[in-house]
């Protein structure tokens, strides 16, 4: 993968993990970071949601095995 489409990714999932988690707010700082198209947004977006998605389904793992470690 190129080195932009990485920073792409990871800067809409470095905006989800600090819980800027609405479309609108986080297209608005990407165009205007990045200087590119609402279509390209879109692409990059659905990306890092299901990597965002995914973190939280491993974060979730953890915390029960905690849980169940503890009890």
């Amino acid at each position: 993968m190129k080195p932009n489409k990485e920073a792409y990714q990871e800067f809409i999932l470095n905006e989800l993990n600090k819980g800027n988690v609405l479309y609108k707010d986080v297209m608005i700082v990407f165009l205007s970071k990045f200087k590119l198209s609402e279509p390209t947004f879109v692409t990059y977006w659905k990306i890092a949601n299901e990597a965002h998605k995914e973190q939280l389904i491993e974060i979730n793992k953890a915390k029960l095995e905690e849980r169940i470690e503890t009890e």
